[in-house]
């Protein structure tokens, strides 16, 4: 994508994992065995944000099996600070409706920071909580944010997701710049719990177009799109059968989303049970 080339004059900060023995020395201090977790959810644990995040649930529970993603923590995290803040005394879906006004602010202003002023009459009861919480940092006067960027990513995805709105038309209605890059991600993945919304939105993402028979998206979301489900793990049958159908017989899509493939389902699946190949 052309229009993204004027960014590469900008330095690139790398962050790397945290060595083993810091991830183990938190682990303990959970009360949590590191030899009972396993290798891939440990290499997990080693970028900072996951740990931090593992360490405000600290959930055992989370730790079982092979995998565990960021989205999972989310949905722990949220059920915890939002679904169950009834339990605090602060009405769930007051605390749904501030988030709500809070994310809408940041993506009309293209900011990870807003005023909590306008918020503060209506919702002082609400903010005061999420902010002891620690799901939203900062301060009223200051400004607040989300503890984490990918945080604010995946409340903008649930709520957009429960409303029922459709991503296709979020970009025709919008500059498909760099901000929405994060948004684009953040639904596709949540939308992966519903297999016909999610495939039908990613065809529209990779081959929808506009009534002139423009493309609908520009290449570097479609780019992005592929990217991001090479990373996904359980990968269902319909998701599959859909890359096999339709994605690796393109010419274009095909090598680009075999690229991308960094997850053991995709590997497996593209090793054992695609013969490549063959399509190519």
């Amino acid at each position: 994508d052309y229009t993204l080339r004027q960014y590469t004059r900008f330095n690139t900060i790398y962050l790397n994992e945290l060595p083993t023995e810091q991830v183990d020395e938190t682990l303990k201090s959970l009360k949590v065995e590191p030899e009972s977790v396993n290798p891939w959810v440990k290499r997990f644990l080693a970028i900072p944000i996951n740990l931090y995040l593992y360490s405000l649930i600290n959930n055992q529970t989370l730790l079982h099996g092979d995998m565990l993603t960021l989205q999972r923590l989310y949905d722990e995290l949220w059920s915890r600070n939002v679904v169950q803040s009834d339990e605090k005394e602060i009405r769930h879906e007051k605390v749904i409706e501030v988030l709500r006004s809070i994310v809408d602010k940041m993506y009309e202003q293209q900011s990870l920071m807003v005023s909590g002023k306008e918020f503060e009459n209506k919702y002082s009861k609400e903010l005061g909580y999420l902010l002891s919480s620690g799901f939203l940092t900062g301060n009223i006067q200051d400004g607040l944010q989300f503890l984490h960027q990918s945080l604010f990513d995946y409340t903008y995805a649930r709520l957009f997701v429960e409303s029922k709105r459709s991503l296709t038309d979020l970009l025709k209605d919008n500059h498909q710049g760099l901000f929405l890059r994060a948004r684009v991600r953040s639904i596709l993945l949540y939308q992966r719990e519903d297999s016909s919304v999610y495939l039908r939105t990613l065809n529209d993402l990779l081959f929808g177009t506009t009534e002139t028979g423009e493309p609908l998206v520009r290449f570097h979301l479609k780019m992005l799109a592929l990217n991001t489900i090479g990373l996904c793990e359980n990968v269902s049958d319909e998701e599959k059968n859909y890359f096999k159908d339709h994605v690796l017989t393109d010419k274009v899509y095909g090598p680009i989303f075999l690229d991308s493939i960094y997850s053991r389902d995709w590997f497996n699946i593209i090793t054992k049970d695609i013969d490549i190949e063959a399509m190519l």
